[in-house]
């Protein structure tokens, strides 16, 4: 009953998936704890921690549901042998804990068909309390792991921050020399001190955009060639420096289309997301009420 789970996830410390369809390696990933026992997919890329927690969940929780009889063991052998997904669960050293291949749907898709590496017998197996099917947990594609992060900046960190309009009357630039200085807006005139900080506070960490757009070079140079309806640069005490591009979607009024410069992931990003921090100068020159 428990010859797939895992039983104690801090051994865990990477995980690999390989797709086979129609005997023949197709896409490949791995999943590999950080130094701050965050994890990554293919050593690049923070994780969706939503997405990592369901299933590092899931390793724990998956369960035999059925046996195979002996009859229909050869189907399910020649359906998992055509097509699967391999999966090799390895320690924090590399070696392996766990391996097993997780192959095709039962017909009513409620459980898949899996066996451990390197043995005879499949197994049905799915999630107790969970209708469908597992092996929508086991996805090759690194698109699906991967944090849809825009930037990462706490107020506290930021030294420079200006929003450039296309409308250049309502751009502003928010500085300071160091951590504890009032908010210049240049040329020797100060933001409302209530109303920076406001703002700045704004700056919390990690904000995501809704989706990545996939690989569309001639969206990416259509974008180039046009005048962004904002850019968002922050530039912190430490010198790191991040700018976010954004154009409207005559075809979408709900989000723009978005890149960080120097990057080559192109997102849509919500207005509800972002347009808090698109203010105008007219907001940090009026007084506070």
């Amino acid at each position: 009953d428990n010859v797939f789970h895992i039983e104690d996830l801090s051994e865990v410390g990477s995980i690999e998936l390989q797709k086979i369809v129609k005997g023949k390696k197709k896409d490949a990933l791995s999943l590999s704890r950080g130094l701050e026992n965050e994890w990554l997919v293919n050593d690049r890329y923070s994780t969706t921690e939503l997405k990592m927690n369901a299933f590092l969940e899931l390793l724990t929780t998956i369960r035999v549901q059925n046996k195979i009889d002996k009859k229909a063991q050869g189907t399910a052998l020649g359906l998992l042998k055509r097509n699967h997904t391999q999966v090799r669960i390895l320690d924090r050293n590399g070696n392996l804990i766990k391996g097993y291949l997780v192959g095709a749907t039962n017909n009513q898709q409620t459980s898949n068909i899996m066996m451990m590496e390197g043995a005879s017998q499949a197994y049905l197996v799915s999630r107790p309390g969970i209708e469908g099917y597992v092996s929508i947990f086991y996805s090759t594609k690194e698109m699906s792991w991967r944090e849809k992060l825009l930037f990462n900046i706490k107020g506290d960190a930021l030294q420079t921050v200006s929003v450039t309009y296309r409308n250049a009357h309502n751009s502003f630039k928010l500085h300071r020399d160091q951590a504890d200085a009032p908010w210049s807006l240049g040329e020797g005139v100060f933001a409302e001190e209530s109303r920076a900080n406001a703002y700045i506070d704004l700056f919390e960490g990690k904000v995501f955009a809704e989706s990545f757009v996939m690989a569309n070079p001639t969206l990416r140079d259509s974008l180039n060639r046009r005048s962004p309806e904002a850019q968002i640069a922050m530039r912190t005490f430490d010198n790191r420096n991040e700018t976010l591009l954004l154009f409207a979607r005559p075809e979408n009024l709900n989000s723009f289309f978005g890149y960080m410069e120097g990057k080559p992931d192109l997102f849509t990003v919500q207005h509800y997301v972002i347009d808090k921090f698109l203010k105008s100068i007219d907001y940090f020159q009026k007084t506070a009420l």
